[in-house]
């Protein structure tokens, strides 16, 4: 659960940012009158505009599902269909919505599973060099196979 929520969070902070830079429109207008594809036409991009009315890429919801998900994906397989089904939901319903288009989330998709396999990926590199011996059997450590003992001087 700390991998997830760590992965998560630097997830949103890189979509807050992606979203400022991106700048693009909603497809519907759904808060604060926001100008939209379907009611206003607006469609595309409008780098480092700001404000919530340019902020549909990356899909943040996506983002956030994808990057929990890839995290218990890969640390716990057992449960891959659910993970799926989680993803596909959100992604489904979304895109149905007229919450996002897309592109956003796709965007978010690919975010979400780059921070949550990233985060993994840390992790792992950290517990190997915490635990040397752990990678040894695998061939991954730093001496792959058993090592005799090292005598003191």
């Amino acid at each position: 659960m700390l991998l997830s929520g760590v992965s998560l969070a630097v997830a949103v902070i890189i979509k807050d940012q992606l979203k400022f830079a991106f700048g693009r429109a909603w497809p519907e207008t759904w808060t604060r009158n926001n100008p939209s594809f379907i009611r206003d036409g607006v469609y595309g991009f409008y780098p480092f505009h700001g404000g919530a009315g340019y902020a549909s890429f990356p899909s943040g919801h996506t983002t956030m599902i994808c990057t929990v998900m890839t995290v218990l994906w890969i640390c716990y397989p057992r449960f891959r269909p659910v993970y799926a089904l989680c993803m596909a939901a959100v992604a489904i319903g979304l895109v149905g919505a007229n919450f996002h288009f897309l592109s956003d989330v796709i965007g978010g998709g690919f975010l979400g599973l780059s921070a949550g396999w990233l985060g993994v990926a840390l992790w792992e590199i950290g517990d190997r060099q915490v635990r040397p011996d752990k990678g040894a059997a695998s061939g991954q450590g730093a001496m792959a196979g058993p090592t005799a003992p090292q005598q003191l001087p």
